[in-house]
């Protein structure tokens, strides 16, 4: 098993079928998949930048302008001795 096969089955998650009562005449056929917490918070994360990419760029790009211009603006313009 690859390590992108691994990564694929942890972000799916186990498949867990239904529980049916053997003495039932009804049947539960979809069943649901546990993720480990680490997947969920990944899916939650993945989630949002997709939904919210358009301010997470903005400001991305607003505090490289500013830790930028501080880092120019720190230097001396001149050495004048």
């Amino acid at each position: 098993m690859s390590i992108i096969d691994r990564i694929k089955a942890w972000y799916t998650g186990k498949y867990v079928p239904p529980k049916n009562n053997p003495s039932s005449d009804l049947i539960f056929i979809i069943g649901h998949y546990e993720r480990h917490w680490t997947a969920s918070l990944a899916r939650v994360i993945i989630e949002f930048y997709l939904r919210e990419w358009k301010w997470f760029w903005g400001i991305f790009i607003a505090i490289v302008s500013v830790c930028i211009a501080f880092l120019t603006l720190s230097e001396p313009l001149c050495n004048i001795a």
